[in-house]
């Protein structure tokens, strides 16, 4: 009976650890279960904003190029949520739709909507833009630069690497633009340094917690 209660006393621990770790859902609207989410049909993924720790020396960090290699890493994270939204979409675990990617990336840059300019952007305006109901936008800040998959040698593609990451999903409503649900997800590694890896593990806690998942 001794073994029994340290075990279960143990597992509750880990399982409250766990639980709290790394992860926290914001819910700012009143009612959003039943109002907005019941409201929304459509949802479009933007590009994601990486950025990395401005105290690194500017000898280990090369600013223009490393805009340029962030943006490009924006892209990626967001096709890799793309679809894994689609794949849940897929396995009809939630009740909304989820816009063609390249249709989204086209109609921005038809509205001349620039890569850096999302994150300053009036939300309500682009979910009008975009023709959505809300739109979900990524925001991952690390301590040092990500890189591409393809980038990562074979000895690190399953190793932790150290690379302190705060990482966010948000969702803004077209209604007023402001910002009605988020999911936090920190680490202090990064399966072999990689925003796919990044994304991915993200992305598996958030089909956990995504408020348009189907009861």
């Amino acid at each position: 009976m001794k073994h029994t209660c340290k075990f279960s006393i143990l597992f509750l621990g880990l399982a409250i650890f766990f639980t709290n770790c790394g992860s926290k859902v914001y819910q700012g609207k009143a009612g959003f279960e039943t109002t907005i989410v019941r409201g929304h049909a459509a949802l479009a993924v933007l590009p994601f904003k990486i950025s990395v720790d401005s105290k690194q020396s500017p000898d280990q960090i090369n600013t223009e190029s490393q805009d340029l290699s962030n943006k490009s890493l924006g892209y990626t994270a967001q096709k890799n949520a793309y679809i894994s939204f689609l794949d849940q979409f897929g396995k009809k675990k939630y009740n909304v739709e989820f816009q063609d990617m390249d249709q989204t990336n086209a109609l921005l840059r038809k509205n001349h909507i620039q890569y850096d300019e999302l994150e300053s952007h009036d939300k309500s305006e682009l979910c009008i833009l975009l023709g959505v109901d809300a739109i979900i936008w990524g925001d991952i800040h690390t301590s040092k630069p990500l890189i591409e998959e393809s980038e990562t040698t074979e000895k690190n593609s399953r190793k932790q690497i150290p690379n302190k990451t705060n990482a966010s999903l948000k969702i803004y409503g077209q209604r007023d633009g402001q910002l009605v649900w988020s999911y936090n997800y920190d680490t202090p590694s990064v399966v072999g340094n990689n925003v796919q890896s990044l994304v991915r593990a993200m992305m598996r806690n958030v089909s956990l917690q995504f408020p348009y998942k189907k009861k």
